[in-house]
């Protein structure tokens, strides 16, 4: 017996070492190539990420720079035309946008100038670099245009988006983008990435770059390719043809809103240094596994055995009904997570159990509570002192209508609770209801339904909504001293049934809120002549009990001054995706 346990034992420690080292060369090797691939393509989805955030940077700035045009120009439209107004305006705009613009001004049609800063106020002589602005604005008809970088004698190298204004056919309004600004925003990129970035136009000429700005200016290549060669590539990633080890990679972007191309380029030393450090890790975890291998064998075939053997011993107990089984020893490895995950799984089977008596005890409490107010002898009472109030005023019209609401109530209230009805056999209950608090308040309590047609027929439980009109009346109404509509919105929302009950009388106070929905004592209110009523807490329970936790009853405020119930049951799943459901909102859409 020793000698064969010995033998398995001795088999499966070289089973376990053979395949445990010949799974970690395999993974190695293929890890390593894998990682090597992974690292490149995501280096390159890195960097153009990069160009992506710089894109949405020029687009932002491009809006920004549109909406200045369009502030000016509409100036222009609500004003008469006044140089020295014109200038102090261009001069705010031009004090808020500082940090994003160079100037902002106006080109006349001798290209001079009524511009925001001080010095193109002073010196607002004719300028020569602007008929290239102007004359390309003038053509291109209320449409903004981006003019090629050229040196002006105000800002230095600058980028110029104008657009001819709607109001004055002879004036351009213009905008200097500040290209110190963008090259200060491409050099922190630039610092914290270790990537080179460019801006340039398809003509050749480089807008700005993360290098200094006068090198910038007269460059004609980027990298170790020329701009004409990035232009004409059909390709958006490339690398330089050089036979060195760290080949340049450039990654290129059309950026639409300024018809410019950005231009990332990485050098391959930081690619090489993160693939050098791969490949000395993988050299390391080969050589740890040889003796991962060696540990791992030796380990399994000591303590494999014998928690699986416990686990088999556990469950067939529970196979005989022992659901209090426990684990004798506490591990910290797979087979002690195996352990507890089942004794957890005990401890909730046994939690359900429990849970499905006491809910069924509960249900049963709640039925009986609803059975007991469905024909509830203070309701009755009060009706009766309604008709005999009616009948003592004279008013015998209304005697016929609240016997005939008293009966339909007592007739619907009689049958089985636990059979659901119709939504719109509930609402009628509701309007019975109504009829007889009217009567009996001497008030007139509209009742104001917005309810889906679809929904007509939607299943709910008996007695539902008529305590919640009731509670309207109690606590919105200050129980009939006050009169008013209420609203019931029926509709589908977030893949549920919802049904608002709004009123717009003074509302609950926010501590009264948390009580009404609480089980207990609280949920036995009293109308405003110490009867006993059917609280919310009731029907927030029966529907939690019918529909699950997700469902239930929410008390909101409503706009201004009211309250609103919101009830929420589940879409039967018959009905799937039918009809169009409506994004839930505040109530009183």
């Amino acid at each position: 017996m020793k000698r064969r346990a010995g033998s398995m034992t001795f088999k499966l420690f070289l089973t376990c070492l053979v395949f445990v080292l010949l799974c970690v060369a395999i993974i190695s090797h293929l890890s390593s190539q894998f990682v090597r691939n992974h690292v490149e393509e995501r280096d390159q989805e890195f960097i153009n990420q990069i160009l992506l955030k710089v894109n949405e940077y020029l687009a932002l700035n491009f809006v920004s720079m549109q909406s200045l045009l369009f502030s000016v120009d509409s100036y222009l439209d609500t004003t008469d035309f006044d140089e020295d107004k014109l200038g102090q305006y261009l001069d705010q705009l031009y004090g808020v946008n500082i940090q994003y613009i160079s100037n902002i001004y106006v080109i006349k049609e001798d290209y001079s100038i009524i511009g925001g800063r001080t010095i193109t106020r002073v010196m607002n002589e004719p300028l020569a670099e602007l008929e290239p602005v102007y004359r390309i604005a003038r053509q291109s008809a209320f449409r903004s245009t981006i003019s090629m970088p050229y040196d002006n004698r105000f800002t230095g190298r600058t980028v110029t988006l104008a657009r001819k204004s709607k109001y004055n056919d002879s004036l351009v309004v213009a905008v200097d983008i500040n290209i110190r600004e963008l090259e200060t925003k491409l050099l922190q990129i630039h610092e914290e990435e270790q990537i080179q970035l460019y801006i340039a136009d398809y003509g050749g000429n480089i807008v700005a770059s993360s290098k200094d700005d006068s090198v910038a200016a007269g460059m004609d290549r980027i990298g170790g390719m020329s701009i004409a060669q990035l232009i004409e590539a059909d390709k958006t990633v490339m690398r330089s043809e050089s036979g060195s080890r760290t080949e340049s990679l450039f990654v290129k972007l059309h950026s639409p809103v300024y018809n410019w191309m950005l231009v990332a380029v990485s050098d391959g030393s930081r690619l090489s240094r993160i693939l050098n450090d791969i490949n000395g890790h993988f050299i390391r975890l080969i050589l740890f596994g040889l003796l991962l291998s060696l540990i791992t064998a030796m380990t399994i075939t000591r303590y494999i055995r014998k928690p699986v053997f416990e686990l088999v011993h556990k469950m067939k107990q529970v196979e005989r009904g022992k659901l209090e089984v426990r684990s004798g020893k506490i591990r910290n490895d797979e087979f002690g997570y195996l352990s507890r995950t089942f004794d957890r799984m005990l401890r909730q089977i046994n939690d359900l159990f429990q849970n499905a008596k006491e809910q069924k005890e509960l249900q049963a409490k709640l039925e009986m509570q609803v059975l007991q107010a469905q024909i509830n002898p203070h309701f009755l009472y009060n009706t009766l002192g309604a008709i005999s109030h009616v009948v003592r005023l004279g008013k015998l019209d209304k005697v016929d209508p609240v016997i005939a609401s008293l009966i339909s109530i007592l007739e619907y209230g009689i049958k089985d609770p636990s059979y659901k009805i119709s939504l719109q056999e509930e609402l009628n209950n509701v309007r019975d209801y109504i009829t007889i608090q009217n009567i009996r308040y001497d008030r007139d309590f509209k009742l104001v339904e917005a309810i889906d047609p679809e929904l007509q027929a939607f299943k709910v439980f008996r007695m539902f909504l008529q305590p919640i009109v009731e509670n309207s009346i109690f606590h919105g109404y200050r129980g009939g001293r006050e009169e008013g509509a209420i609203h019931i919105e029926v509709y589908r929302g977030d893949n549920r049934v919802v049904v608002d009950v709004i009123d717009h009388g003074i509302g609950i106070d926010e501590e009264k809120i948390d009580q009404l929905l609480m089980p207990g004592p609280e949920e036995r209110e009293r109308d405003s002549e110490g009867r006993e009523r059917i609280g919310l807490a009731n029907i927030h329970g029966r529907i939690k009990l019918h529909y699950g936790l997700n469902y239930g009853l929410r008390i909101l405020r409503a706009p201004g001054k009211g309250t609103c119930v919101r009830a929420e049951f589940p879409i039967p799943d018959e009905e799937g995706d039918k009809g169009d459901e409506h994004q839930m909102s505040d109530c009183g859409r």
